[in-house]
């Protein structure tokens, strides 16, 4: 009665893909983000535990106390300022960091014909153009940026 065609299966598979590819890309640097301050704030919490001693004298807790306030406080205004820049890596310093060896105009080779593979593959698996067409443009701008971004 309801037989679903293999394009109709492929467009929901290479769509939820890149839904999946996109979500990864923005929400990932967030929860890293997020992750790094939380372990900031357990290193600076952790380290009145580690040096506690029987002859430190109440003052020195107090010092310490007062410059772990004042590093808490200036971690919070350090990362309110990278929210407010927050611009991310160009292109060329994103391969860089990635160690990638390639140039320029190899990444965007390689984006092109990773780009073709998608659109071939679209048409094979899809069979209409607009999937295909939809497949390139993720082969040509997605897929290189997501493994750049991942290997770096």
């Amino acid at each position: 009665m309801f037989q679903l065609d293999m394009g109709v299966i492929g467009f929901a598979i290479l769509a939820a893909v890149c839904a999946a590819a996109f979500a990864y890309v923005f929400l990932f640097s967030r929860v890293e983000i997020e992750n790094k301050r939380d372990q900031r704030f357990k290193n600076v919490g952790a380290g009145s535990a580690r040096s506690v001693d029987l002859g430190i004298t109440r003052n020195r807790d107090v010092e310490k106390s007062k410059r772990r306030k004042t590093v808490q406080d200036s971690l919070k205004k350090l990362e309110s300022q990278q929210k407010k820049s927050n611009k991310s890596p160009g292109l060329k310093e994103l391969i860089t960091q990635s160690g990638l060896k390639i140039t320029l105009p190899q990444y965007f080779i390689f984006s092109a014909i990773s780009g073709v593979v998608c659109l071939i593959l679209g048409l094979l698996f899809a069979g209409s153009f607009p999937v295909a067409l939809a497949a390139f443009f993720v082969g040509l701008v997605g897929l290189p940026r997501f493994v750049v971004g991942h290997i770096r």
